[in-house]
């Protein structure tokens, strides 16, 4: 799982409920810290190692099966590429920045059998993520970092938008003060 922030913590847990084992890759402690405690098995911290070796040692040397990249920054997309196991399934999850391109690695897919897919969240989700949720079979609650009033919106939105303040999701409260 590249990227823990909500969409990929969410997706820790759904995996982690499968049975699957999960390392988390993010640079930011506090949301690899929030994973471990959501449940994956490892998390990595990508400004300190080479993700891409780190993986594919923590899977015995031959890559993954699944990589799924939350991030979708071009680099990241390459090298989920590279942490793919032959016959593996990379998904394109997180969204580019504007009309930002994507290289793909085409003889690494090739040559391996990889399979490239993207995949978004869409209105047929819903109920059954309301579902999880009613049933509390994910834990949402870490997920919010910060509650503010309406009498804070534009300062909730500069927290958001800028990631600041280990900011995961930011929830606005019409009626709380602040």
């Amino acid at each position: 799982m590249i990227g823990t922030g909500s969409i990929g913590l969410l997706m820790v847990q759904l995996f982690k409920k499968q049975g699957v084992a999960v390392i988390g890759l993010d640079q930011q402690p506090v949301r690899l810290k929030l994973a471990h405690d959501l449940g994956a098995d490892e998390v990595v911290d990508v400004r300190l190692v080479d993700p891409v070796e780190k993986v594919r040692a923590w899977a015995g040397g031959r890559g993954v099966d699944a990589v799924v990249d939350a991030v979708g920054h071009p680099e990241v997309v390459k090298q989920a590429i590279r942490m793919g196991a032959p016959g593996s399934t990379v998904v394109l999850f997180g969204v580019p920045a504007g009309d930002e391109t994507i290289p793909v690695l085409h003889q690494a897919l090739i040559m391996r059998g990889q399979r490239l897919t993207g995949c978004t969240g869409t209105p047929f989700l819903f109920p059954r993520a309301l579902e999880l949720l009613s049933r509390r079979e994910v834990c949402v609650e870490p997920l919010i970092t910060h509650r503010c009033g309406l009498g804070s919106l534009s300062r909730a939105m500069i927290i958001l938008e800028q990631r600041a303040e280990g900011a995961i999701k930011v929830l606005i409260q019409p009626f709380r003060q602040g």
